[in-house]
């Protein structure tokens, strides 16, 4: 049996616990083992263990309980106190005291083309199209950045009326991309259609020669051009594909005089294997070239104090404004140099009128670059073998 007051077990005749004391209840030695079996069942899970009491577990139990709770409900007011913090803030900042909307304006960022990277003080603020909220009567610096293409430092006041800033962004040394369904290209380009002239002169025999010379649809020539046009400027026949073609001529070309005593005038086709010349063997592969792809060409020939010349020219326009444009693109692309083009007048019957053309003299550098100081008067030499003379003081 068990002692129903501390659970420990007894002899079954035990009439006190020897463990607590208590004096145990008294069982009828005339009840059947059933009723004995229903004293030791009701007893048998004792309430308390050898070690302590069920008050001091419970008190315990009870205390680990408390300091639980005391735990959530300091952080719950950690919480609290914080979100207190940012509201009362946020209210605060929304006052008169603060950076109020009536002390916000709304200033707009767009570029063409967009996502360009809008960056202040070092820090990537996000992507074209964007709009942000800046104080009033405050000037900001803002950098837009997008790869391949020029940075521009936009530097913005901002007043008391909403602003939007359009910025349309450039090619690294071009304002317009290779894309041939967007990008403005130079005029179509159709020669005068002239009769060589037939004088046999010096200027003729000349002219002969030259025309001669140029071979635009010789397929030496023209693989050499289609070679040296770079991907970007791929698409219908533009000014950069010229730009490209002078750039590798006048990078690979190297100067070699003609016979003593001759002007010798090499074929298009013999220069672009050697890419060797004098000035007119450069001008004449390189009028060759612009032709092969489309474009116009002529070839000058000067002369001052130190002797002859020769040189290409790439018409442009006939109108002067869009002149204007292209030679801003060539700029850009050669690092802000100073464009020279000629202003000339032709004379070919129902094509006469005033024509741009943009000087590649390989001495000039670049495109655009200065022309030949001649003495005044130059022949201009055809791809058809047109010739005139005209009065030209660079």
């Amino acid at each position: 049996m068990y002692c129903p007051y501390c659970g420990v077990e007894l002899p079954d005749d035990a009439a006190y616990c020897k463990n607590c004391g208590h004096r145990l209840p008294t069982v009828n030695s005339n009840n059947n083992s059933e009723e004995r079996r229903k004293v030791q069942i009701s007893t048998a899970a004792p309430a308390y263990n050898n070690t302590g009491s069920s008050q001091s577990q419970t008190a315990s139990q009870n205390s680990s309980n408390k300091q639980s709770l005391l735990i959530i409900l300091s952080i719950a007011a950690v919480i609290g106190v914080v979100f207190f913090v940012i509201l009362f803030v946020g209210i605060l900042g929304s006052g008169s005291g603060g950076n109020t909307d009536d002390n916000l304006v709304s200033v707009k960022i767009t570029t063409n083309p967009a996502g360009a990277n809008v960056i202040n003080n070092g820090k990537i603020y996000g992507q074209t199209p964007i709009t942000f909220q800046l104080k009033q009567n405050s000037t900001y610096t803002f950098l837009l950045e997008k790869d391949g293409y020029n940075t521009v430092t936009k530097e913005i006041t901002v007043g008391t009326n909403p602003i939007t800033i359009n910025e349309v962004l450039t090619v690294h040394g071009w304002t317009y991309h290779s894309n041939p369904t967007t990008a403005p290209t130079v005029k179509p380009t159709v020669k005068p259609t002239v009769q060589p002239t037939q004088t046999q002169n010096a200027d003729s025999k000349k002219a002969a020669a030259i025309a001669k010379a140029i071979e635009p649809r010789n397929q030496i020539v023209r693989d050499l051009a289609l070679s040296a046009i770079k991907k970007s400027s791929s698409g219908n026949y533009n000014i950069a594909q010229v730009c490209d073609i002078y750039d590798y001529l006048y990078k690979n070309w190297t100067y070699v005089n003609d016979p003593r005593g001759e002007d010798y005038y090499a074929p298009a086709s013999e220069s672009a294997v050697l890419l060797k010349g004098d000035c007119d063997d450069f001008a004449i592969l390189m009028a060759s070239c612009i032709e092969a792809i489309g474009g116009s060409s002529r070839v000058i020939c000067a002369r001052n104090a130190d002797g002859g010349h020769a040189y290409t020219e790439v018409y442009v326009s006939d109108d002067k404004s869009h002149m204007q444009k292209i030679a801003g693109d060539v700029s850009r692309r050669y690092n802000g140099v100073e464009v020279h083009w000629h202003e000339s007048w032709s004379n070919s019957g129902n094509n006469s009128g005033k024509r741009y053309w943009l000087n590649l003299d390989w001495f000039a550098y670049h495109p655009g670059g200065p022309f030949y100081k001649n003495d005044g008067a130059i022949l201009i030499v055809y791809s058809n073998g047109h010739y005139e003379r005209e009065n030209f003081t660079a």
